[in-house]
């Protein structure tokens, strides 16, 4: 018997080969995005595109790969390690790090965002077209030379008006080479020039590549964990240096932090990540938010719960972020959405945070994908304005704060705007 249960989603479709922005129902307006299903693979078979109640096709081993006979009858199941029937990996054909997984998300998200069919989607991947264009014949264009910019590997081909915005974005990806296809085309498609990851996965010595991006690392020696900030290439950054103690600290207590700064309107990237193994003192906290100056964004998976970033109740982790961010008069930008996706019957929870100096806070914009990428951590998206900053360059410059002179001003002035103001509040004195 099937059970439903109740969700906050409603799948509508339309006549028109353009999804609207907005629907109305019941007079309240609400937001339209794709409809993106998930790769179906078929257990007889392992090819995606059917199930095995209507394959026709000859068994193929989930574990080792080879043809002529299934998982059950396989016999060197118990011996040696998987081999994927597509990729020929160390997994099972199933399992959602393999690239060809990857490669159907793919297919499957251009078909809900571009209208098109399955034929014309592995088009698209194949010819590695990445665009905002409406319809097939658009994509398959041809865009003018002095109106697109191609990578040089052309594996994402980006246009003059891809970043009219600065994008940030970041996420707990659970491996990025695993996930390299979905991440690229999240950053075209989102036009992020910054971005911020966690739980990366990769060993030192291991090496991975984003077109047109820089990537800044912190890896683990055991492989798990990581974090890095992906740059545009077209943005100047370095990175910031920890000093001994402060490096110290955070190995001893299974924390990665990495610190870039870039100069687009004076602002520093820093990305947090805290195993959720680790057990952070309050001096922890103040250390890593020590590290921001007065134009700084902080982001990652904190791994605590606390109401001002949306959970229901508050923990020990989460009381001491909290207090931290108050101590240095930090501002929160979530707005209360979960972001990390959990296994029924428990609900998600809110353990991405993204957080910021104050006198920057309200320049940003705080929003999340639907579309996790096969992580159990959906996207975060951050949209920073870019326009110029109106401060003084003395103090951009030095990072000091806006000072003023005191005994030029006009406090007779003062006074009355000051009474004038009191005078129209008007207070409520009925008990609360």
């Amino acid at each position: 018997m099937v059970s439903y249960s109740p969700s906050k989603m409603v799948e509508l479709k339309f006549l028109s080969p353009k999804l609207p922005e907005k629907v109305a129902i019941y007079k309240v307006l609400f937001k339209v995005s794709p409809s993106i299903r998930s790769p179906v693979i078929c257990q007889n078979c392992l090819r995606y595109g059917h199930t095995a109640k209507f394959c026709r096709g000859k068994a193929n081993c989930l574990h080792c790969g080879l043809p002529d006979h299934s998982f059950s009858n396989c016999p060197t199941k118990e011996s040696t390690v998987p081999s994927c029937f597509h990729c020929k990996g160390s997994h099972i054909a199933t399992n959602r790090s393999c690239m060809e997984w990857s490669r159907q998300k793919n297919i499957k998200k251009i078909m809900a965002t571009e209208n098109v069919s399955y034929k014309d989607a592995v088009f698209i991947i194949k010819n590695n077209i990445v665009n905002k264009s409406s319809t097939f014949s658009d994509i398959t264009a041809k865009s003018k030379a002095n109106d697109v910019k191609e990578s040089s590997n052309n594996n994402i081909i980006i246009s003059d008006e891809t970043f009219p915005n600065i994008g940030e974005s970041h996420w707990n990806c659970r491996s990025l080479r695993a996930r390299r296809n979905d991440f690229s085309f999240l950053l075209v498609e989102n036009k992020c020039q910054c971005a911020l990851l966690s739980e990366t996965w990769l060993l030192p010595n291991s090496r991975i590549s984003i077109p047109n991006y820089h990537v800044f690392r912190q890896d683990r020696l055991d492989g798990y964990g990581g974090v890095a900030i992906v740059i545009h290439q077209s943005i100047n950054s370095k990175r910031i240096s920890l000093n001994d103690n402060t490096r110290h600290m955070l190995e001893l207590h299974s924390i990665d932090v990495i610190g870039i700064e870039i100069t687009i309107n004076d602002k520093t990237v820093d990305l947090c990540y805290i195993s959720p193994s680790s057990n952070p003192s309050p001096e922890t906290y103040n250390n890593i938010f020590s590290l921001m100056n007065r134009s700084s964004l902080i982001g990652g998976d904190f791994y605590g719960h606390h109401p001002v970033w949306g959970s229901s109740t508050s923990d020990f982790r989460g009381n001491l972020i909290h207090s931290a961010i108050l101590d240095y008069g930090l501002c929160v930008l979530n707005n209360g959405e979960a972001t990390r996706i959990n296994r029924p019957p428990y609900p998600d929870t809110m353990v991405d945070i993204s957080i910021s100096s104050p006198n920057i806070s309200l320049s940003f914009s705080w929003s999340m994908l639907t579309d996790p990428f096969g992580s159990d951590h959906l996207p975060i998206l951050i949209n920073i304005p870019n326009r110029p900053s109106y401060s003084n360059s003395s103090h951009n410059n030095n990072n000091t704060s806006t000072r003023f002179n005191f005994y030029a001003t006009d406090w007779n002035k003062f006074t009355y705007q000051v009474s004038s103001l009191l005078e129209s509040f008007t207070l409520d004195s009925s008990p609360s």
